[in-house]
C-alpha cells in the first residue's frame, strides 16, 4: 500500500499519456491500409509458414510480433498499433535511464514524460501504425550502456535494434568513435551480425531462404529510388539534380566524413565521456540522414528523441528540439495528409540543417578547440 501510495502520481501519469493515443486509434494510414492490414491478414489465415514467401519488405522480427498480436483477440488495427503502443514505453524507458545517469531520478522521469508528449512520438506509432519508437528505443539503451562503458550489452542492444531495422546505423559515428579511441574492443562487432543470424533464424526453419533474409536491407534500398522520400533534408533542395549521379555522391560523401571522423578521432588526445558520446549520438542521428539520399521523413525520429535527451544535458540548447521535432513533424503531416503542407519542404530542410551545423559546432569546439573538456556550465541543469 504504501509503494502505491508512493508510486500513484507517476502511475496515473502514464495512465493520462495512454489518453491521446487511445484517441488515434481508429485513424487508419496509408501504410496500414497497403501493408500493415495485409501482411496481418496474411500471417492470421496462413499461418507462421506464410513467412517462407517474403511478401513483407521489412526483416522477420516484426513480422514476428504481427503474428503474435493475431493471438490477442483485438480488432486488427489496434492490435497493430499495439506493437508501437509498447514500444513507445519502453523508448520512454531508455530516455529515462540516459537523462537519470546525469541529472537523476527526477529529471529522469521528467525527459520519459515529455518523449511520450512529443508530436513525432505520438503520431508515429498511435495515428501512424509504424513502430519506430521500438528500434529507437534499442539505440538509445545501447547509448546509455556505452556511457556506462559497457561495451557488450551496447552492442547487444545495437544488435538487436539493427535486426529491426537499418536506420540503426544513423548511431554509426558513436561505436566508431569508441573504437578508434580504443575504448571498445573491435570483437564486440560480432554481436550485430549474430544477433541479425539469430532473428532471421524462425524465418529461415519457416521456409524462406537464407540468402533472401540476408538481403532484405538490399532489397529495402532498391525499392525507393528518389533522393528523397518526404525527408527534410539536402536533396529538398537538389530536386533538379539527377538521381543515379547524386545517389552516388550522397553515398559516398557519408562515408568518406564517416571515415574521417574516425581517421580524427584516432588521433584525438582525450577520452570521450558520456557527455561527448551523446553528442556524437545526435550529431550521427541528424548528419547521417541528412546527407543519405533515399531517406523517408521518419528517419530523424533518432534524432527527435536524441535532441530531448540533448537539452536535458545541455539547457541552454533547449532549442534543439524545437528545430528537430518541428522538422520531422511537418514532414508527418504532408505525408499523412497529402493537402495538409503548413510549411514548404525547403524550409523544414533548413530546419534540420540549423540543427545540424549547431550540433556540430558544439562537437567541434568540445573535441578541437577544448580538446575534450566540458564545463559545468554547458551541462548543469
Amino acid at each position: 500500500m504504501d509503494s502505491l501510495k508512493k508510486n500513484g502520481p507517476i502511475i496515473l501519469i502514464l495512465l493520462l499519456t495512454l489518453i491521446p493515443r487511445f484517441l488515434m486509434f481508429p485513424f487508419e494510414s496509408g501504410d496500414y491500409t497497403s501493408n500493415l492490414s495485409l501482411w496481418y491478414d496474411q500471417l492470421k489465415t496462413e499461418g507462421f509458414q506464410s513467412l517462407k514467401t517474403g511478401f513483407h519488405d521489412y526483416t522477420p522480427p516484426y513480422l514476428y510480433l504481427l503474428y503474435l498480436v493475431g493471438f490477442l483477440g483485438l480488432p486488427k488495427l489496434y492490435a497493430i498499433k499495439l506493437i508501437g503502443l509498447l514500444s513507445d514505453y519502453l523508448l520512454t524507458v531508455s530516455v529515462f535511464l540516459l537523462v537519470k545517469e546525469k541529472h537523476g531520478k527526477k529529471p529522469g522521469f521528467m525527459a520519459a514524460i515529455l518523449a511520450l508528449y512529443l508530436p513525432t512520438v505520438l503520431i508515429n506509432a498511435s495515428l501512424w501504425g509504424q513502430c519506430d519508437s521500438l528500434y529507437t528505443a534499442f539505440l538509445l539503451l545501447a547509448l546509455h550502456q556505452w556511457m556506462k562503458n559497457q561495451d557488450r550489452r551496447a552492442m547487444l542492444f545495437w544488435g538487436i535494434a539493427f535486426a529491426l531495422k537499418i536506420q540503426s546505423v544513423f548511431l554509426l559515428l558513436v561505436p566508431a568513435a569508441l573504437l578508434a579511441k580504443k575504448q571498445m574492443s573491435w570483437k564486440e562487432i560480432v554481436w550485430v551480425p549474430l544477433i541479425y543470424l539469430i532473428a532471421i533464424l524462425p524465418n529461415w526453419l519457416a521456409g524462406r531462404p537464407f540468402l533472401d533474409l540476408l538481403g532484405i536491407y538490399l532489397h529495402q534500398s532498391g525499392e525507393h529510388t528518389g533522393l528523397s522520400s518526404f525527408a527534410p533534408n539536402v536533396y529538398q533542395w537538389l530536386s533538379w539534380a539527377p538521381n543515379e549521379l547524386f545517389t552516388q555522391i550522397g553515398i559516398g560523401f557519408v562515408g568518406s566524413v564517416c571515415g574521417l571522423f574516425f581517421l580524427f578521432m584516432i588521433y584525438h588526445k582525450a577520452e570521450l565521456k558520456k557527455e561527448r558520446i551523446l553528442q556524437i549520438a545526435l550529431f550521427s542521428a541528424l548528419f547521417i540522414p541528412f546527407f543519405l539520399p533515399r531517406m523517408h521523413e521518419r528517419y530523424f525520429f533518432l534524432a527527435d528523441i536524441l535532441s530531448l535527451v540533448y537539452a536535458f544535458y545541455f539547457p541552454r540548447k533547449w532549442y534543439l528540439p524545437l528545430l528537430i521535432v518541428s522538422a520531422s513533424f511537418f514532414s508527418y503531416l504532408y505525408f499523412l495528409f497529402s493537402t495538409l503542407i503548413v510549411f514548404p519542404f525547403s524550409i523544414l530542410a533548413a530546419l534540420n540543417a540549423l540543427a545540424l551545423i549547431l550540433v556540430g559546432k558544439d562537437l567541434f569546439q568540445t573535441l578541437v578547440l577544448d580538446d575534450g573538456s566540458i564545463s559545468d556550465s554547458q551541462s548543469t541543469l
